[in-house]
C-alpha cells in the first residue's frame, strides 16, 4: 500500500472513529461545533484575504488531488520561460534582414509575457493557464517566425506583411489574457488561453504559407 493510500485510509478511519465518539458525547460536540465551524471559516477567510481567492482555490485543488492520489501537474519553470524569451529577442535583433517592424512586434509580445509569467509561475505554477500562456512565447512565436527566418535575408520584404499580421494577432491574444486576468479573474483567463492554444494547433502550415 502506498503512503498516499495509507493517508487516505487513515483519514477515513479517523472520520468513522470521530463519528462514533461524537455519537456518545453528542451534547459536548454540540457545544464545540460552533467554535469548530467558526475556526474553519475564520481560517478560510484569512487565507483568502492574504493569498486571494484564486490562489486559495489552487491550494484546495492541489490538496484534493494529493488526497485522491492524482499525480501533481508539472510546474512551469519561470527561468526556462524568461531564458527562451531572451534568446528569441536576441535572435530577431541580431539576425540579418529582420525588419524593425518584426523586431518591435516580437519585443511587444515578450514585454507582455515578462509582465505575466513571473506572477503566474509564482501563484499558479501547475495551472493550465500558466502553461498555455508561457507556451505562446516559448513555442508558438518561434514556430511562427521560423519560416520567415528561413527565407534569405534579401527576400524577406515580401514575406513581412504576412508575418507582421501573425505577430499582431499574437499581441492581441496576449493582451486579452492580461486584461482578462485583471478584470475577470483566473477562470476566464484560463479559458481564453486555452482557445489561443487550440488556435495554434496546426499553425505551422498556415505560417509557412503566409511567409512564402
Amino acid at each position: 500500500m502506498t503512503k498516499q493510500m495509507q493517508r487516505v485510509l487513515l483519514i477515513v478511519v479517523s472520520t468513522i472513529a470521530g463519528l462514533i465518539v461524537g455519537f456518545f458525547v453528542f451534547k459536548g460536540l454540540m457545544v464545540l461545533l460552533p467554535a469548530i465551524i467558526a475556526g474553519v471559516i475564520g481560517g478560510l477567510v484569512a487565507a483568502i484575504l492574504i493569498k486571494g481567492p484564486d490562489a486559495v482555490r489552487e491550494d484546495v485543488k492541489r490538496t484534493v488531488q494529493a488526497a485522491m492520489g492524482q499525480p501533481k501537474p508539472r510546474a512551469t519553470d519561470i527561468t526556462h520561460v524568461l531564458t527562451q524569451a531572451l534568446a528569441l529577442n536576441q535572435r530577431v535583433r541580431t539576425e540579418d534582414g529582420v525588419s524593425e517592424t518584426v523586431q518591435s512586434k516580437v519585443e511587444k509580445i515578450i514585454d507582455i509575457a515578462e509582465g505575466l509569467a513571473p506572477r503566474l509561475c509564482a501563484e499558479f505554477p501547475s495551472d493550465e493557464l500558466t502553461y498555455n500562456t508561457c507556451r505562446i512565447v516559448t513555442y508558438h512565436v518561434p514556430r511562427v517566425l521560423e519560416p520567415y527566418l528561413a527565407i534569405h535575408p534579401s527576400d524577406r520584404t515580401a514575406a513581412e506583411p504576412g508575418i507582421a499580421k501573425a505577430l499582431d494577432s499574437i499581441i492581441g491574444d496576449m493582451a486579452d489574457i492580461e486584461s482578462i486576468i485583471r478584470d475577470q479573474g483566473i477562470d476566464a483567463a484560463r479559458h481564453r488561453a486555452k482557445t489561443v492554444e487550440m488556435k495554434f494547433t496546426g499553425l505551422g502550415g498556415a505560417a509557412s504559407a503566409a511567409s512564402a
